[in-house]
């Protein structure tokens, strides 16, 4: 009977000691996943939706070096449709491709001295390459019929560029590289630039006027403390969420049904821990007060990522996550106003309903 008593003694004891070292404290860690979407234009036009066409205007010697019909492919506005006919389009974009000239060339050279275990110096080999220094001139133009909306100069003489040649054992083999190989680089510099003038004058139209797919990586909290209570479920329900917002693509946004229960679980936390001292559930209640906000940006209601904000800063851990996602819920909403489509998911060929 005495040994009985006491083993239950110790039994309850060690039980006791085992719940508080699970409940003494919680460590929060990020926990990061990929997510694509779709951009909407920084400055929408009317239609919002439009055709476009592009023309490459090269000048004589530049049209020898260059496929025209290469860079004009490679000029795109994300989201709008391309039509060949120049009458047929609400906007043209035009590029054009001045001359490259060569200026200054100069032969550079590379020491390096090779020594002994004491450091002193046994030979000095000698390595040659060849500077060249030379300038390109390419704009482009963005027309909505008559009228300009936008022009850049990308290239001009004020913006020297420099190639520098492999690196050979004499000067004259570095001297007659450039030489042998000059027709060859000078097309390829060319060509690298006309590419990089058609580069920026899409960059600006998608950012601008298009629906640019964006691929990104973002965060949420996760606990990282195997002795608390909450850690396990916890855990697996920000890899089930995880999985749910990686599955985003630019044409498909979040399904809700498919975080009831996640969104569930999440708001009954700082039902769950309402100590307003331990910090255990100080940091529980930031955690799933963040990824509630998380879940509401990636469903685009910036009006109940605000509402958890406002939850996560009067918690008072970590005030500036809340005053940031806070600023991110208004920059949606005016982003969601900006255009009048309620989602940054959608297929901008297909058709989908403006609000």
């Amino acid at each position: 009977m005495y040994l009985k008593t006491t083993f239950s003694l110790a039994f309850v004891l060690l039980t006791c000691i085992n719940v508080l070292s699970q409940t003494k404290s919680v460590d929060i860690d990020n926990f990061r996943f990929t997510f694509e979407y779709r951009n909407t234009p920084e400055k929408p036009v009317n239609p919002l939706f439009f055709t476009y066409s592009t023309k490459v205007i090269p000048t004589k010697t530049t049209e020898q070096r260059v496929s025209i019909d290469e860079i004009n492919d490679n000029i795109t506005v994300a989201g709008q449709q391309k039509v060949d006919i120049e009458e047929d389009a609400d906007i043209t974009i035009v590029v054009e491709l001045g001359n490259l000239t060569i200026g200054a060339s100069k032969v550079s050279e590379r020491r390096v001295e090779n020594k002994d275990r004491n450091g002193k110096v046994t030979s000095v080999s000698r390595y040659y390459s060849l500077n060249v220094i030379y300038t390109f001139n390419g704009s482009y133009k963005i027309y909505r019929k008559n009228s300009i909306m936008h022009e850049s100069v990308v290239y001009s003489n004020g913006s020297p560029q420099t190639y520098t040649s492999p690196e050979y054992g004499s000067s004259k083999d570095a001297s007659d590289y450039w030489r042998n190989n000059r027709d060859m680089l000078i097309s390829e510099f060319t060509t690298t630039l006309s590419k990089q003038v058609a580069f920026h004058a899409s960059n600006y139209a998608s950012v601008n006027y298009g629906f640019p797919v964006i691929k990104k990586t973002d965060v949420l909290q996760i606990t990282d403390e195997k002795k608390h209570l909450e850690n396990e479920t916890f855990r697996g329900m920000c890899s089930k969420l995880k999985i749910e917002l990686e599955s985003m693509t630019a044409e498909n946004g979040l399904i809700k049904e498919n975080l009831t229960d996640i969104i569930k679980y999440f708001e009954q936390i700082p039902q769950k821990y309402t100590d307003v001292k331990r910090k255990a559930d100080i940091k529980l209640r930031y955690a799933a007060y963040y990824n509630l906000c998380k879940i509401y940006y990636y469903l685009d209601e910036p009006d109940n990522i605000a509402q958890y904000a406002d939850l996560l800063i009067a918690n008072d851990y970590d005030k500036k996550d809340g005053e940031r996602l806070k600023k991110d819920a208004e920059r949606l909403k005016a982003v969601l106003t900006r255009t009048k489509i309620n989602t940054r998911h959608f297929d901008p060929y297909g058709e989908f309903e403006f609000e």
